[in-house]
């Protein structure tokens, strides 16, 4: 039974109004007119308070929301987010994700929100890049051959391994490499493939070996390799996990050291300090 079949007519009248030009001064769910904002107060004695659209859709949980959002929702709606709001790195990009999503050896963990997976990826070594799921909290680990995708509905953050110089340095190094590329052969004369945990550490391996003028990494594998002034730059469908760079990224631009390396003036070496 209907909260109108019950109460007495006088009683409905009150609260709905049944004259002629009389509104419904108990729903809030569209926007009122001037008109109706005038009549409920004169007759009825209810002022709208919030007269404007809705700041925040506070039925949406698809994402997360905003301190300003939950705010808002609470003192305008009486919602109560359980969840804590949000927080996502200054230098991380909302609805974007990398591919592959796990690089070789980590798993996805759950955590609190972007800025944890952020942290879990600088403290992992080659890790230069996050992707976290707002859907379920998950922290995927990616290192620096994983492509940059768009994420529709906002599914994913995605951004480096941390902010500010950091983050400039390895976007540097990134530049430095060429992806999906490696050198033939492997491995200059006299010297083994040896594993190592990243490509910065493959490089500085390299910088130790005198004749090493480049290096090509493996990051399926781990694998090392170092090249001397006998080795050529071949990209082949099986060098897709690879990228090659060399001695010394700082020196010289990557197109210049490449050119240097292949005319044989090997071990490339930064300029000495200008005095």
């Amino acid at each position: 039974m209907g909260l109108r079949a019950w109460l007495p007519a006088a009683a409905v009248a009150s609260v709905w109004g049944s004259a002629a030009g009389s509104f419904d001064c108990i729903d809030v769910r569209r926007a009122w007119s001037s008109e109706k904002r005038r009549w409920c107060e004169e007759h009825k004695g209810i002022k709208l308070l919030v007269a404007a659209p809705p700041k925040y859709d506070c039925w949406d949980i698809s994402r997360h929301w905003t301190e300003d959002q939950a705010d808002w929702c609470r003192d305008f709606k009486g919602f109560i987010l359980v969840q804590k709001p949000a927080k996502v790195p200054d230098c991380a990009e909302e609805e974007v994700m990398r591919s592959p999503l796990d690089m070789p050896g980590q798993f996805p963990t759950t955590e609190e929100d972007a800025a944890a997976c952020q942290r879990r990826c600088d403290g992992v070594e080659g890790c230069e890049y996050f992707s976290f799921s707002t859907a379920g909290n998950l922290c995927h680990l990616q290192n620096a051959i994983a492509s940059r995708l768009a994420s529709r509905g906002n599914l994913f953050v995605s951004g480096p391994a941390s902010c500010g110089e950091r983050a400039e340095a390895a976007i540097a190094f990134d530049e430095c490499l060429k992806k999906s590329s490696a050198y033939m052969p492997l491995d200059m004369p006299g010297n083994m493939p040896e594993f190592q945990a990243s490509a910065q550490a493959c490089q500085r391996a390299c910088v130790k070996l005198q004749d090493c003028g480049a290096f090509t990494y493996d990051y399926e594998t781990g694998m090392c390799h170092f090249h001397g002034s006998e080795a050529t730059d071949e990209s082949r469908p099986c060098s897709e996990t690879m990228a090659t760079g060399p001695r010394e990224c700082s020196a010289v631009s990557t197109d210049d050291a490449i050119e240097a390396f292949a005319a044989g003036r090997v071990p490339l070496r930064a300029p000495a300090p200008s005095a």
